[in-house]
């Protein structure tokens, strides 16, 4: 799923846009477990200049400019869920739906 990666500093700010990996809260990445608050979000790109820190440095990576291509955990509360692709989830549900009830038979 294709997510925006919220600022931290600035409030509404989108810092990245990248695709959800894990919720799983035992899975480890960098070294830690992601926990209850946090997500792992492969980062696709950056917007802006790319220098917002990361809340948990990866390895000795501190910026998200420098971890474009990699998973990395981000605050869950900071992650928005990319319109179109919710969108496309629920036009692509409706399509099943109706492919899946019979046509009205005529007498």
């Amino acid at each position: 799923m294709e997510v925006y990666l919220i600022s931290l500093r600035n409030k509404g700010r989108v810092a990245a846009k990248g695709t959800l990996k894990t919720t799983d809260s035992k899975r480890v990445i960098g070294g830690s477990m992601l926990g209850t608050e946090f997500v792992g979000v492969y980062v696709d790109g950056i917007e802006n200049k790319g220098d917002e820190e990361l809340p948990r440095p990866l390895y000795s990576i501190c910026t998200l400019i420098d971890v474009v291509g990699f998973i990395i955990p981000w605050p869950k509360s900071h992650v928005s869920v990319l319109f179109y692709s919710l969108l496309y989830r629920f036009l692509l549900c409706s399509l099943i739906v109706l492919l899946l009830i019979p046509p009205p038979r005529c007498r």
